[in-house]
């Protein structure tokens, strides 16, 4: 039986082993883990601003109906709570189906792709409506997972272009496959012309909304001149 100092010394050895091996594996972690916080911030930021949606949706429609307003108005609040719900929970089936794009991610990826080659990241300030800080977190998330590269401008050094990758590209490609599947099987008992119908109304409702808010700001600054 080995004596009490060699069982000290194997033990002194296999500890010294265990620490180099974790001392080789710190840079696969360090370069992870802020991939892995970014994406769970974003998909925190996703889901609590769906949730406001969705309780600002009742609050309005249970005034409209202390103001006698017509009882479609709280139906139609109500379907809209319905639909943000469904269109959370797609986007986590999305995000556990087809990975490569993290969870809050792909709205920003298809925007840069829209863009195409004259992206900018105030571009994407102007087209998502949402602040500096929450673009520059998704951007620099794209462009740790390979999907968005940043490249020269040619007319400013001071500036870059976002580019989607040939891997985003293809995840794209990946996720819009995803998608369609599931839609044509939700679907699968509409006729064309209720699709279409959904389509202009959703469209129409959009466009009057972001009117509408529109309206009320210039109302407010009126106000408060």
């Amino acid at each position: 039986m080995p004596s009490s100092a060699a069982r000290r010394r194997a033990a002194s050895c296999r500890a010294r082993r265990v620490a180099a091996f974790l001392r080789s594996r710190r840079p696969v972690v360090s370069s992870i883990a802020p991939r892995v916080v970014a994406g769970e911030r974003l998909l925190n930021e996703q889901t609590c601003l769906l949730g406001k949606i969705g309780e600002c949706l009742l609050e309005a429609t249970n005034s409209c109906v202390g103001a006698d307003v017509e009882s479609g108005s709280r139906e139609l609040g109500l379907r809209l709570y319905d639909l943000v719900r469904s269109v959370r929970l797609l986007k986590q089936r999305r995000a556990d189906a087809r990975p490569a794009i993290p969870p809050g991610m792909l709205g920003m990826l298809v925007q840069i792709e829209q863009l195409s080659s004259d992206c900018h990241a105030r571009d994407l300030v102007d087209r998502t409506r949402l602040d500096a800080s929450t673009v520059s977190r998704s951007v620099a998330a794209l462009v740790a997972h390979g999907l968005v590269e940043r490249q020269p401008d040619p007319t400013d050094k001071r500036a870059t272009f976002l580019a989607v990758t040939p891997a985003g590209r293809a995840a794209l490609a990946d996720s819009h496959r995803w998608y369609g599947e599931v839609l044509q099987r939700a679907l699968a008992d509409w006729t064309p012309g209720e699709v279409a119908a959904l389509s202009s109304a959703l469209g129409r409702f959009a466009g009057d909304i972001e009117v509408a808010l529109a309206n009320n700001d210039n109302d407010n600054l009126e106000a408060a001149r």
